[in-house]
């Protein structure tokens, strides 16, 4: 497995619910999610964290 698991193409949600699954049993999920959330990371899955739902909760901070 590679990086391109938590930076899939946008028209591949298959992959995308791939890295979620993976991010579910992380034990660094937190720290992470918070890095691209405090860093605007705009591509690739953060923390279980798609850019769309990054983008979703910032507006809500």
């Amino acid at each position: 497995m590679g990086c391109e698991v938590f930076f899939p193409p946008d028209d591949e949600p298959g992959r995308e619910r791939a890295a979620k699954a993976i991010c579910a049993g992380c034990p660094v999920r937190l720290p992470c999610a918070v890095h691209a959330l405090v860093n605007r990371e705009a591509h690739g899955v953060w923390g279980g964290l798609s850019p769309t739902d990054r983008e979703r909760l910032s507006s809500h901070l």
